[in-house]
């Protein structure tokens, strides 16, 4: 007899299954006709001993319980979930000096709501009560933050309260056009992290996005400050249609310069990112955005993780200057509570946060029926703004091409229709 090894994992879905290798991290997908033997459904040696050879199973005395090593919604998971371990503070939310054509919060100059009533003690309360509840990490984000004001106080008082809250990892994300001499020596002495976005290494396409002529050389001007001074400093690519010929040679550009930038990241669809006149096309949006072909990792923390909350939004609150909490900075329509008048302890015992933290692929069209649920990446902001039908916790990951009810590849994307019926839209 045999059996699969105590760290190697079956996932079933519609038609295939997926085994999870815990230990090296390999993910191997495998045909029905796998399946039924790997369930015992139908004898196989030959493909068993292969499978020995691979480091995948071994050899047993009798035949053991196929549900001890298949992944379910119904397995009993014990996952370090459900704490808060990160906030986004938007401590400015309509105000900034740029009007990014897909800016998220549809911030921009002379658009400034009354609702900014965040006062300086209250994102310092904040501060103090998150890491309280053992939260780590915050990131300063806008609008623009420098252009935050409480009296005589500013963004870089914040900066130094969340430093001497004790967070690990302290973040200001800024367009840079107002970076200033002074906060650079800040941010090197105290170790704050910096992001900024450049959307072309050529100054007219970045200025195009930003509305803003001669944003490109501020921007540029404060990452060599940032750089000179050893701040940990990432600038980010977001693509849309306006700079999407010159992504690859704006990373290259980026790099070049020694700056730290991730993977090309489409635009949001929220705040003004929902005009579909931004949205790049299809084969740009296939290239930085889309999985076209499985390119999984797996291990047991993340495996966890993944079966018993979200992959994403799981342990994440973004406060805004109005003091609403949404659970991600780019939902900007899923209320999870009010920071000023409830506190973060209160905010963390809401059932809609815990609904929203809680929520898996296994509940997830299309998704629950994929045999990559557990090791797959998500986006509850993407599938909530993809499709006219907006359920963002049930809508299908809409930047995924695979389809397990046929079990190809790289052939089109999900989408739900008004009734709430998923539709693989295929690629013309």
């Amino acid at each position: 007899m045999f059996r699969l090894k105590d760290s190697v994992k079956l996932v079933l879905g519609a038609t295939r299954g997926a085994l999870l290798a815990l230990e090296s991290g390999k993910v191997y997908s495998v045909n029905k006709i796998a399946v039924k033997v790997l369930r015992y459904d139908l004898g196989d040696e030959l493909y068993w001993r292969s499978l020995c050879e691979a480091g995948l199973a071994e050899e047993c005395q009798s035949q053991p319980d196929p549900t001890t090593y298949i992944l379910s919604k119904n397995t009993a998971v014990c996952a370090d979930i459900n704490k808060l371990r990160f906030i986004w503070l938007e401590i400015v939310s309509d105000g900034c000096n740029l009007r990014c054509l897909h800016c998220y919060a549809d911030s921009g100059a002379g658009n400034k709501s009354a609702g900014e009533s965040m006062r300086f003690g209250d994102w310092e309360r904040v501060l103090h009560q998150a890491y309280r509840a053992g939260c780590r990490k915050c990131q300063l984000i806008g609008g623009e933050p420098f252009l935050y004001r409480d009296g005589n106080r500013n963004m870089l008082d914040l900066v130094r309260v969340a430093h001497a809250c004790g967070y690990d990892f302290v973040e200001v994300y800024t367009n840079g056009t107002l970076m200033t001499a002074d906060a650079v020596a800040l941010f090197s002495g105290l170790g704050t992290h910096v992001a900024l976005s450049m959307y072309s290494n050529k100054p007219e396409i970045h200025d195009r996005v930003t509305t803003v002529a001669g944003s490109h050389a501020q921007t540029v001007r404060a990452i060599d400050m940032l750089l000179a001074s050893g701040v940990k400093t990432r600038v980010e690519v977001v693509v849309m249609r306006t700079n999407q010929d010159t992504v690859e040679e704006t990373v290259m550009y980026l790099r070049g310069r020694g700056v730290s930038t991730g993977n090309p990241d489409p635009l949001r669809p929220t705040g003004r990112g929902v005009s579909e006149e931004l949205f790049p096309n299809l084969a740009v949006l296939q290239k930085y955005g889309v999985l076209m072909k499985p390119d999984f990792t797996c291990n047991e923390r993340t495996i966890r993780k993944n079966m018993a909350g979200n992959s994403c939004l799981n342990g994440k609150l973004a406060i805004t200057s109005s003091g609403v909490v949404f659970p991600c900075i780019f939902a900007r329509g899923w209320k999870v509570g009010d920071a000023r008048t409830m506190g973060i302890e209160t905010v963390l015992q809401e059932p809609r946060l815990a609904h929203v933290w809680g929520s898996t692929k296994d509940s997830v069209l299309v998704c629950r029926d994929c045999e990559y649920r557990y090791c797959c990446r998500d986006c509850r902001v993407l599938a909530g703004g993809s499709t006219v039908h907006n359920n963002f916790l049930s809508n299908p990951y809409p930047r995924c091409s695979y389809n397990p009810y046929t079990g190809e590849w790289g052939s089109g994307l999900w989408k739900v229709d008004g009734n709430g019926v998923p539709l693989y839209e295929r690629f013309s």
